[in-house]
């Protein structure tokens, strides 16, 4: 399927660049600056080097940014402490399918843990209703900051949102399956042309 057309890219569509961007990011995530080039931009990439907090992953960096895009209620710092209440996931979940969510199940600012839990819990739920493989995670895990299951929710909800943007950009409007995301991904190193060496499988 054609998900992706030069008018798509020409039209410069912020969803399309992040998710291409974020693609790119994740798999060639050593790209080198050319030899020539290094001492010219050395100053500039510690400079910003030093502005990344020392703590945030790759993945995290990458999921906060995407976070932040949507133009939430407030900015994401710290993804995995910002999660551990359970309301930043579900204003997440709500952007991606509105009608899954019911904000009476949901207690907005609380201080008070068990409700985060409860908060937690609901998000869930809501991930469930969306299609999400939500096993062995539940609402304490989040609450908890449990950072291998926050990050793999959030890796879910990223692609269950680059996959519908690819959908509504295809030709056919059909579904898109992981063989074809690879395959789209691959198409797009091979014109690049990086060849078989940075194919992605």
């Amino acid at each position: 399927s054609k998900f992706v057309t030069p008018d798509n890219i020409v039209a410069g569509s912020p969803q399309l660049n992040l998710a291409f961007t974020a693609l790119l990011f994740n798999n060639f995530p050593a790209l080198e600056i050319p030899q020539e080039q290094a001492a010219m931009h050395s100053q500039e990439f510690a400079a910003l080097m030093e502005e990344e907090d020392a703590e945030a992953s790759r993945e995290e960096s990458v999921f906060r940014n995407w976070i932040n895009s949507m133009g939430l209620s407030a900015d994401v710092n710290s993804l995995i402490e910002d999660c551990r209440t359970g309301q930043l996931l579900v204003e997440v979940m709500e952007k991606l399918q509105p009608s899954l969510v019911n904000w009476k199940m949901v207690k907005k600012d609380t201080k008070v843990q068990i409700k985060q839990i409860e908060n937690c819990n609901y998000a869930v739920q809501v991930a469930t209703d969306m299609g999400l493989t939500v096993v062995n995670i539940g609402g304490k895990d989040v609450a908890d900051g449990n950072k291998k299951l926050i990050l793999a929710l959030v890796w879910q909800l990223m692609r269950h949102d680059t996959v519908r943007l690819l959908e509504g950009l295809g030709s056919d409007k059909g579904k898109v399956s992981d063989a074809d995301l690879i395959k789209w991904a691959n198409d797009k190193v091979s014109k690049c042309g990086r060849g078989g060496g940075g194919r992605i499988s």
